[in-house]
């Protein structure tokens, strides 16, 4: 997913902001690696430590689509290769009663490496009204 991701960027020629929830949080943090035009990413509940991915081994379904999919010990195992360290303005949104994503060791992860503020709601956003101020405000936009 995140090859394809940055295959997708490379044409991208303007500066642009990433905005990821969850896993897609995880994947746009590491696109800030691979491509100079990305000029800020905001997260929402971004997973930061893909241990706690280990439960998720199985089959799923796609929450828009309804179409199952397969999450394999290799794709698992895949996340370990993947480094954060690429500094750009970043904002971190964090749910306060997050039951997928620690809230607390994520808050103590991007404490140092972005602009933090917590919310009052859970892991998966249904409505980004609240937030549009803090998106728009920065510039144009790839979301994950």
């Amino acid at each position: 997913n995140l090859e394809d991701l940055t295959r997708q960027l490379l044409d991208v020629e303007d500066e642009i902001v990433i905005i990821g929830t969850s896993l897609g949080g995880y994947y746009a943090y590491q696109l800030l690696n691979k491509n100079a035009n990305i000029i800020g990413c905001i997260l929402f509940n971004p997973c930061f430590d893909v241990s706690h991915l280990k439960q998720f081994i199985g089959t799923h379904k796609n929450y828009c689509t309804g179409v199952e999919y397969e999450f394999t010990s290799e794709c698992f195992e895949s996340y370990k290769n993947i480094e954060i360290s690429t500094m750009v303005p970043t904002k971190v949104f964090l749910a306060n009663n997050d039951r997928v994503i620690n809230n607390i060791e994520s808050a103590k992860f991007w404490r140092d490496k972005a602009s933090v503020r917590w919310f009052n709601g859970e892991h998966r956003i249904s409505n980004f009204d609240d937030f549009a101020e803090d998106i728009l405000s920065i510039g144009n936009y790839f979301v994950i």
